[in-house]
């Protein structure tokens, strides 16, 4: 697995039950479609939130992710620098989900990428009369990950820890489906993400949401 994609794999820890990421690895892409698995109309049991990120380990830096409308809009917003391998990257990004489409902006290199949202409406679909928690946790299951019966607390809110072996990762998830903490190990490099505030109810600030071209 690549640097980016080791990252990649730490970040969709946090987006478990949310749309999947920018430029993931096919064998990725499972995981991130049981994110995007989220129910009809409920990606989350909430109906907006903001969760605030401090990024450790072999990186470092902010996430700031937020969700309105049950999930169906989302937007990640990630400042961080690595150090891989010896090659320091900086990473300046903005990612929009508007339902079935994606936009990735990339602040570095003043880009924009837009495309359907993968797998979008296979698993709203596949999710008539479920929450999107319930069809999550059925497809991690499937995948083989496992909760491990322990607990934490991360920002002031509750969460249930879940282990996927085969990408070394663990992540600690809600009862209405936000990830509030995420690890893993990739050979020798070791990346975490963990929950320094959450604010049920505040989905964000409009700018986060605009998909105009830079």
């Amino acid at each position: 697995m690549t640097p980016s994609k080791s990252f990649i794999a730490v970040s969709l820890a946090s987006a478990l039950l949310a749309a999947c990421s920018q430029g993931a690895a096919p064998e990725d892409r499972p995981i991130e479609a049981a994110a995007a698995s989220a129910v009809g109309e409920r990606f989350y049991d909430r109906d907006s939130f903001t969760i605030e990120y401090q990024v450790s380990g072999d990186a470092s830096g902010t996430i700031v992710e937020h969700a309105r409308n049950w999930g169906k809009q989302r937007a990640e917003i990630q400042d961080t620098q690595a150090v891989f391998f010896g090659v320091a990257t900086v990473q300046k990004s903005r990612k929009v989900i508007d339902g079935a489409q994606t936009y990735n902006f990339d602040d570095v290199n003043g880009t924009l990428v837009s495309g359907p949202t993968p797998f979008y409406q296979e698993f709203v679909d596949a999710s008539r009369g479920a929450t999107g928690v319930e069809i999550g946790k059925s497809i991690l299951r499937a995948m083989g990950a496992v909760e491990t019966g322990e607990t934490g607390a991360f920002a002031g809110e509750s969460c249930a820890f879940w282990e996927i072996s085969r990408l070394a990762t663990r992540a600690c998830i809600t009862d209405w489906g936000g990830t509030l903490y995420s690890a893993a190990r990739i050979g020798q490099l070791t990346l975490e993400r963990t929950a320094i505030a959450v604010r049920i109810g505040d989905g964000g600030p409009d700018a986060a949401f605009s998909t105009a071209a830079p």
